[in-house]
């Protein structure tokens, strides 16, 4: 068994990656690393500011069209939901990919969970989302540094179909208000 160990510092993280080959009957790969559970983007003063403004724009429209203080509560409380999801930090969250599975925390996915997935590059970070089988089930996103995607893909490509991502508008969206 051969073993390398990488430890790579970026501004925000610490991306630990572990590789390992396996030389048996079956030629297996394994690869580990652990990454943000999200891309994180830095927000400005500015950018809770005008958090706040729209949110108190939006606050007095309410009231003066619907004179309501219900509806006004909801959106003090749906700014402000929004404002702690915009300053909060992403925890680190271990990744492992083998020939039948992918593991997320210690949690195992196999690949007959999914149908295919897809892949878009963000901030020097490639994000793949796995389209679950089972029809309400969530897509599955998980980040991985863009040196070491190709060795990813090259694996779920033996495995699961690839489908070119859709450009989704509240994605758009979000990228656009750098959230």
């Amino acid at each position: 068994m051969k073993e390398k160990h990488n430890k790579i510092a970026s501004k925000k993280h610490v991306y630990h990656r572990t590789t390992e080959y396996f030389d048996d009957n079956e030629d297996t790969t394994s690869f580990s690393w652990v990454a943000p559970e999200y891309v994180y983007k830095q927000k400005s003063p500015k950018w809770f500011i005008y958090l706040a403004l729209i949110s108190i724009i939006i606050l007095i429209s309410l009231v003066l069209l619907t004179k309501e203080i219900v509806t006004s509560l909801l959106v003090i409380i749906l700014a402000s939901i929004f404002g702690y999801y915009a300053a909060r930090k992403p925890k680190d969250i271990d990744f492992s990919i083998d020939n039948n599975s992918i593991d997320i925390n210690h949690k195992n996915n196999s690949f007959e969970s999914f149908k295919s997935y897809s892949y878009i590059e963000d901030e020097g970070i490639v994000s793949i989302s796995f389209m679950p089988v089972r029809r309400f089930s969530p897509i599955l996103p998980i980040y991985v540094k863009v040196k070491d995607a190709k060795l990813v893909i090259d694996l779920l490509s033996q495995k699961l179909p690839y489908n070119k991502p859709k450009d989704d508008i509240i994605d758009n969206f979000f990228r656009r208000i750098n959230f």
